[in-house]
């Protein structure tokens, strides 16, 4: 079965719901699986959030100590972008320190984190009859580590970060290396 990528929108004033619930279980998920069972949905299980001007090394430790491998960045209450696992860990780090000259110590997750409108969204409405096979496809397409899903209030003209698809998470799910992540 042949899979076509979502129709993506674009990212404007979106904020996240936060409730912290129990997470639950990774299942193993097939690609004609209803999208959902991919969705990590921000009210059942709150997404890991710290601030934009935290050092790397602090982020990373985060990560490791919460066993995620991203975290949403926000700044004064707002959130502004997305950093992996990768992007602490990788090249990225060393990259930037050598162009600025600056220390390790010094990087900060506003300098390689993945600002919040560059991030594709799709819809809640597109979401209704996708299955895992859409979210690949799109998330391909996308060339993006990350797939935001977002209500759309047509009274305020804002949207509403509904929750999120990973990579990473895809691929643990599907107990095999689908795609490699974007760096």
């Amino acid at each position: 079965m042949s899979y076509n990528s979502l129709e993506t929108v674009s990212f404007a004033n979106c904020q996240p719901i936060l409730h912290a619930l129990q997470p639950r279980p990774v299942q193993v998920v097939h690609l004609d699986d209803s999208a959902h069972v991919l969705l990590r949905e921000f009210s059942q299980l709150a997404p890991p959030i710290i601030g934009a001007d935290v050092c790397i090394d602090i982020s990373k430790h985060t990560m490791e100590n919460l066993h995620e491998h991203y975290l949403l960045i926000t700044q004064a209450s707002s959130l502004v972008g997305i950093i992996g696992s990768g992007d602490v860990m990788g090249q990225k780090p060393v990259t930037l320190q050598q162009r600025r000259r600056i220390s390790r110590e010094e990087i900060t997750n506003n300098m390689l984190m993945t600002p919040i409108d560059q991030l594709p969204c799709v819809n809640q409405d597109a979401l209704k009859y996708a299955q895992v096979g859409h979210i690949i496809a799109t998330l391909q397409q996308t060339v993006s580590n990350y797939l935001l899903l977002v209500s759309s209030s047509h009274a305020s003209d804002t949207q509403i970060i509904l929750g999120l698809f990973d990579r990473v998470s895809i691929n643990h799910q599907l107990h095999k290396q689908v795609f490699d992540p974007v760096n």
